[in-house]
This record gives structure tokens, sequence and C-alpha cells, in this order.
């Protein structure tokens, strides 16, 4: 998605996501730059893998874990 509020920023994101045999993968990310008035920019990334739901024992409960990187970074 690309997007330009008021003409005065630009705001771009992406998105990404795939299932494997046991569990799945997705990626995001976003940026943002001012085009007008004090200069700023934003990035913010992140990948996640997670592990297909686990049932425990006879109890009427799942358990989904897995780990996340991400990434951030602000300019004033």
């Amino acid at each position: 998605m690309l997007d330009a509020p008021s003409h005065s920023s630009l705001f771009g994101s992406l998105s990404a996501g795939r299932r494997f045999d046991g569990f799945s993968l997705s990626a995001n990310g976003s940026n943002t730059r001012s085009l007008r008035g004090a200069p700023f920019s934003s990035s913010q990334y992140s990948l996640v893998a997670e592990k297909d739901p686990t049932r425990v024992g006879k109890l009427p409960v799942k358990l989904y874990y897995g780990v996340t990187a991400s990434h951030q970074l602000s300019n004033q």
C-alpha cells in the first residue's frame, strides 16, 4: 500500500506471509517520510516465525509459540 495524506507525507507498507509444514512465517514493513515541512522519516520491520498450535494433553487448550524479530528507526 502506498499513500500520500494531504500531499505532505508519504506512507508505504508491505506484508507477506506463508504457511509451511508445521509452522508459518510472516514479514511486515512500513516506512513514513515527510515531503514538506520539518524533515522526518520512520521505518518499522518485523519477521515472525510461529509453530503450528500444540495440544496440551487432553485439556481443551492449544499452545502457540514462536519467535519475533523487529527493527524500528526514526530520524528527525
